[in-house]
């Protein structure tokens, strides 16, 4: 919840210094002033009525929702028009309203009303199946006003119905404005709240421009841009709707287009509006500087972003594989607010290889506010720029050695980057000084090498490292490092230790295998004699035997003076033993028989299991 508090909260400052940046947009074309002269007065035609909306009074040209229509009726000869908003009702002497009507087949004016008094107007005697343009002009003393222009289309001369339009089914507008950003043009349009069929409505851009003296001019249908391109911040009790087009770049940075949108809605060509031409002076297109900090780090300036953007995020693609992310806002360190407000973004990206085609795509997230001071966000589509980083013998920048004593082992990283292993294609080498000449002890890829016994002998060594790759390594580059090494009795003693440790502990596990193997056959032994004492003519059971078995482990029966085998029982030790009576044993079953009697399974009183000989 934080976190979203306090990205709102960066956007409604951002919104607010593209607010006060006012005049910047006044140079890349959203607001235009004409100058017209007409008898002995001079008059303003103002296409944009930002300037004009501060007034709250209602004897002013830009009194909201003035000039909207509310009824429309065509039939094959008339067009009959009735205002919404009309200020015949208000005492404003000094403001006059004047309606044009437009043959748009041959450019005729067809009627021209003046000082219109009342809130409706008919214009009789057109020409069946053709298109009429209606403009609205306001004017005061000092300032005129023209509205978007409407056009309609009479009926068929075989048609003698008439065309109603009105509410939802008459396409009317209250503000048209447009906004300029690196490669988009970009249309808001604002309906009146009885507008219900925002997604049927389109837009037919035109788009002209001049290069080397030849005219070029297409036109584009488009849709109302949906939620991944224009969003709304806040509540908002207007409907709004969004129109772009793409501007085309031919390598020309002295450019004007001209813009005009008109809006239609969707399988209804009788009726349409089409906003004044808005004039692109120069704009300039995203521009993307590389600077190469190594073979595999690169510095990337963005720059001719959206004023004052939100948020820039980058990705550096490597075989539509994403090697690398990063984004300019304004909780980045090394970016201040002056790179947001003039559109530029630093960046550096590492972590790359040598001699290898990138691809940066470039998304920037851009605060809008209307004249009426609605707030939006914008976001442009991504723009995708190549690189290449550089090739050749690797980078200036030496390794840090360093030495650990207690295993013996040179190791080496970058400083800069915090990187060792810089790649299959690159090789190190390490030097030693032995007798005053430098030799070779290691040659490859790995980021250590463990000093050989030789070395070892040698108290005091000193080790340079050299980089390379398959076009050679740069010799006047290396990184060099003094060993002071312990002397070898050291290791030797902790080598003595380590040994005596495993003897001992191997001598040790072999005594208790021994004892353990030693017990099993005595157990094995004395169940082997059990059972050849008690078989008697028939198999001895299985359950028999297992009991057997449990009771020839390690001396269990020891104490027993009749299953000692290296002593004969006597009448003595006979008479030691406890005496039973007969009627404390239950006899269940016989289980062996010999020359001195039969045996039987038995129970004592006491649920004892027994085995009882019967003579």
């Amino acid at each position: 919840m934080m976190s979203r508090s306090l990205v709102l909260f960066i956007i409604f400052i951002i919104l607010k210094i593209v607010h006060s940046q006012e005049e910047q947009f006044i140079q890349t074309g959203i607001h235009y002033i004409y100058k017209r002269k007409k008898k002995s007065a001079t008059y303003f035609i103002h296409l944009d009525n930002h300037i004009l909306s501060s007034s709250s009074s209602l004897c002013t040209i830009s009194r909201p929702g003035f000039g909207q229509l509310e009824h429309v009726q065509i039939t094959s000869y008339s067009i009959n028009i009735r205002f919404k908003n009309i200020f015949s009702y208000l005492k404003c002497s000094s403001i006059y309203v004047h309606a044009f009507i437009t043959n748009t087949h041959t450019n005729q004016l067809e009627r021209a009303i003046e000082n219109i008094q009342t809130n409706t107007i008919s214009i009789n005697r057109l020409l069946p199946n053709h298109n009429y343009s209606l403009t609205i002009k306001i004017s005061d003393e000092k300032y005129m006003r023209i509205l978007p222009t409407h056009i309609f289309q009479t009926l068929e001369s075989s048609n003698e119905n008439i065309l109603t339009l009105s509410n939802d089914d008459l396409l009317t507008i209250e503000q048209i404005e447009s906004f300029i950003f690196p490669h988009t043009h970009l249309y808001i349009v604002t309906l009146p709240n009885h507008i219900r069929r925002l997604t049927n409505i389109l837009g037919n851009i035109t788009l002209s421009y001049k290069i080397n003296e030849k005219q070029y001019k297409y036109h584009h249908i488009v849709k109302p841009l949906d939620n991944n391109v224009i969003s709304r911040i806040g509540r908002m009790t207007t409907k709004t709707i969004g129109f772009s087009i793409e501007l085309p770049y031919e390598n020309n940075t002295s450019i004007e287009y001209s813009s005009k949108i008109q809006l239609f809605y969707l399988n209804d060509q009788r009726q349409s509006i089409i906003d004044h031409p808005v004039l692109i002076k120069y704009p300039q297109p995203i521009t993307v500087e590389f600077l190469s900090l190594s073979t595999r780090s690169i510095r990337i300036f963005i720059r001719h972003l959206c004023l004052s953007y939100i948020e820039v995020k980058t990705i550096v693609y490597h075989n539509l594989n994403v090697i690398s992310r990063s984004q300019c806002d304004i909780s980045k360190k090394d970016l201040s607010l002056v790179d947001i407000t003039n559109g530029e973004c630093p960046i550096i990206f590492d972590k790359l290889q040598p001699e290898k085609n990138y691809t940066l795509s470039i998304r920037a997230t851009c605060p809008i506010t209307t004249s009426s001071s609605l707030s939006f966000v914008f976001y442009d589509r991504p723009r995708n720029f190549s690189f290449q980083t550089t090739s050749g013998l690797p980078d200036n920048i030496p390794l840090v050695l360093s030495f650990n004593n207690n295993n013996r082992t040179l190791s080496w990283i970058n400083s800069l980057t915090h990187m060792s292993y810089l790649g299959p294609e690159y090789y190190y080498e390490l030097f030693t000084k032995l007798n005053d000449n430098w030799t070779l002890v290691y040659h490859g890829n790995s980021t250590q090498y463990q000093l050989k016994p030789k070395l070892i002998e040698k108290t005091n060594l000193t080790f340079r490292l050299y980089v390379g790759n398959r076009y050679g390594r740069q010799d006047n580059n290396y990184s060099q490092l003094n060993v002071n090494i312990d002397p070898i009795y050291h290791s030797n003693s902790n080598n003595q230790i380590v040994i005596i440790i495993i003897l001992i502990s191997f001598l040790f596990l072999i005594i208790f295998v021994f004892l353990f193997f030693g017990c099993y056959l005595r157990s094995k032994n004395l169940y082997g004699k059990l059972k050849k004492k008690y078989k008697q003519n028939g198999n001895i059971s299985d359950k028999e035997l297992d009991h057997l078995r449990s009771l020839t482990y390690c001396n269990a029966l020891k104490d027993n003076i009749l299953y000692t085998w290296n002593h004969t029982p006597t009448n003595v030790d006979i008479n030691k033993l406890p005496k039973i009576q007969r009627t404390m044993i239950k006899l269940e079953r016989l289980i062996g028989k010999g020359a001195f009697g039969e045996v039987y399974a038995g129970t004592m009183t006491n649920n004892q299991l027994v085995a009882i000989k019967v003579n």
